[in-house]
């Protein structure tokens, strides 16, 4: 028989000692934001625009040009015989007139390149001549005044940015006035004094970029005008010739063309 010790009396039993287990730290609540969808993802989408409308271009211009002209002129019926002295203006001669000249161009440049453009161009020109002749025994001067007034429908090409090539036709109302007189007098007889229409047609190189353009032109001119054959009388008298003339007019000019 086994005995067992038991404590004594008078000691008090002691609880066994635990180690001091250390606290956790408490973490702070967490808040979480809801998490809201990703957005769509944007496709750009590429939108075709309609090809522009060509502009057409509006400018306005003004050339001034000195001209020099060969007035071809012939006797409407060449068979016709005048048995009368005349000066030597008359059935068949040739005149050299030297000049000035103004026009105006309003163009209109067509297309997305613009080399056409479309031209319309109002001008006038005048010719003075004067000549010394010697007739009777006194030297007379004879004066003759051309005036050109026309409206021409052109068309301009641009070969390159510099130059161009333009060329057109129109008509013209030719103002020719014919006085003659003594030299050291100033009484004139006038001989002719006239209008008459011209059909016409010309063609030009212009160089220039901007507002500033030089040009270089050719201009051919027909009409028919009154007799201009005259002879001067033993007394001084001054008889015009009648009948008609064909006229042919052949011109260059150069000029600057100030646009905008």
């Amino acid at each position: 028989m086994d005995i067992v010790e038991s404590a004594p009396a008078n000691e008090e039993v002691q609880p066994a000692v635990l180690e001091e287990i250390p606290k956790m730290p408490v973490a702070p609540p967490q808040i979480t934001e809801p998490v809201s969808p990703p957005p769509p993802e944007i496709v750009p989408q590429i939108v075709e625009e309609p090809p522009k409308k060509a502009q057409n271009r509006l400018s306005l211009g003004l050339m001034l040009a000195g001209t020099h002209k060969w007035v071809q002129s012939e006797a409407v019926d060449p068979s016709e015989d005048i048995s009368i002295p005349t000066i030597t203006i008359g059935d068949s001669y040739h005149q050299m007139l030297l000049g000035f000249g103004a026009r105006g161009n309003l163009s209109i440049a067509m297309g997305r390149r613009r080399r056409f453009e479309v031209m319309l161009a109002p001008g006038f020109e005048y010719a003075p001549k004067t000549y010394l002749i010697e007739a009777a025994g006194k030297s007379y001067k004879l004066s003759e005044t051309y005036l050109f007034a026309g409206l021409d429908l052109g068309l301009v090409y641009k070969i390159t940015r510099r130059w161009a090539i333009a060329g057109g036709s129109g008509a013209s109302a030719i103002g020719h006035k014919m006085k003659c007189g003594p030299e050291d007098e100033d009484a004139d007889e006038t001989l002719l004094d006239g209008w008459f229409i011209a059909p016409e047609g010309f063609a030009e190189i212009e160089y220039g970029q901007g507002p500033i353009k030089t040009v270089l032109g050719a201009r051919y001119r027909h009409w028919e005008s009154d007799n201009t054959r005259f002879f001067i009388a033993d007394d001084g008298t001054i008889v015009p010739v009648g009948g008609s003339l064909n006229r042919n007019t052949y011109e260059v000019y150069f000029g600057v063309i100030l646009s905008r």
